[in-house]
């Protein structure tokens, strides 16, 4: 009676949450005005193939992005492997291990890396080019921790760093992440409230802001090249929180449908909705379809598909392969390859 309780506190407080957030949000978007954008790259092609919305449904490796309490979910260790052949020749990679304690908890390990294409440096004096190359790059590492709280209720948590480099400058932080996933018996409905990114800003520092200066041009005869650091300005992390819902309306042992809405309320833009659904045949082939970013303005495409299979090798391994294609418009088609090993 006590958790039963404590359950419905905890989801009317993240309902108020949600709708005071909405109500502050009113009237400015703040887009592009936060840093480490590669955080919002959702990993795992079933997610991206849902159209990202799967903050309620994961219950995989890919749990340590969307929602960590989904992480107390899995049924066995497992490795998972995404390669994401993002916009504009970026690359970007991610790897996760997921390993049950016990009946109840689980643990997380995550390396995310987002590598830009060497380019060349270019002035205002040499527009062709200096003849040197800059490189730009991602990098967020992390740890996760799941619970069961009941059969029904579970929460948890990421601490992860960030750090992104371009050129000499580089800039770091501290986040966490924070979930909670309630799943009824009716239909497999289930709840997901998950808070992302809460942490530390990003402020850029390195060789690039090193300069010389006169501290008073009146004065002369006084040392003129004084070594000084330009004050670069501290950026937010994209934090959003992130309210789901799913369920299973047709489930039969040979056919299960499944879908998914997830409403979603960033810092740096106006609040979203994205949607999709999966149709899992005995539960070893998948198709999938969404639409992601309903409600956003001067946004670019929105549908996704794709599809995988569950392979069992043996009593004590499962091989998951995954695809999905994402079109964000003028920029062209995104494709995703997720690898998941249970073992």
């Amino acid at each position: 009676m006590k958790l039963a309780k404590l359950t419905k506190q905890t989801f009317l407080f993240g309902l108020q949450l949600i709708i005071v957030s909405g109500l502050l949000g009113q009237g400015a978007t703040k887009v592009a005005s936060s840093a480490g954008q590669f955080l919002k790259i959702g990993v795992g092609s079933s997610a991206a193939a849902m159209g990202g919305a799967y903050t309620s449904v994961a219950s995989d490796a890919s749990s340590i992005y969307w929602n960590p309490a989904g992480l107390a979910k899995i049924e066995y260790n497992q490795v998972m492997f995404t390669h994401i052949d993002w916009l504009v020749d970026i690359s970007y990679d991610y790897i996760a291990l997921g390993v049950k304690l016990n009946s109840s908890a689980s643990v997380g390990l995550f390396a995310a890396t987002l590598q830009v294409p060497k380019d060349e440096v270019r002035t205002v004096q040499e527009p062709e080019g200096t003849g040197e190359f800059f490189e730009a790059g991602d990098l967020a590492v992390g740890v996760s921790y799941a619970r069961n709280i009941s059969d029904k209720f579970s929460v948890g948590v990421v601490g992860k760093f960030i750090q992104e480099t371009i050129w000499s400058m580089t800039s770091t932080a501290l986040a966490v992440d924070v979930g909670t996933l309630y799943r009824s018996s009716w239909n497999d409905l289930t709840i997901g409230i998950v808070l992302n990114n809460f942490g530390t800003p990003l402020k850029l520092s390195g060789r690039a802001n090193l300069i010389y200066v006169d501290p008073d041009p009146s004065i002369e005869g006084n040392i003129e090249t004084i070594r000084a650091e330009l004050e670069m300005n501290n950026w937010d992390l994209p934090m959003n929180l992130t309210t789901s819902l799913s369920a299973t309306p047709i489930n039969n042992g040979h056919l299960a449908l499944t879908t998914a809405i997830d409403m979603v309320h960033p810092n740096d833009n106006n609040e979203y909705f994205n949607a999709g659904g999966e149709i899992a045949f005995r539960n070893m082939l998948f198709l999938r379809s969404g639409y992601q970013g309903f409600g956003q303005e001067n946004k670019e495409g929105g549908l996704a598909f794709g599809g995988g299979l569950n392979i069992k090798i043996n009593n004590m391994t499962n091989l998951k392969v995954d695809y999905a294609l994402s079109d964000y418009g003028r920029l062209k088609d995104v494709h995703q390859f997720s690898l998941v090993i249970g073992f």
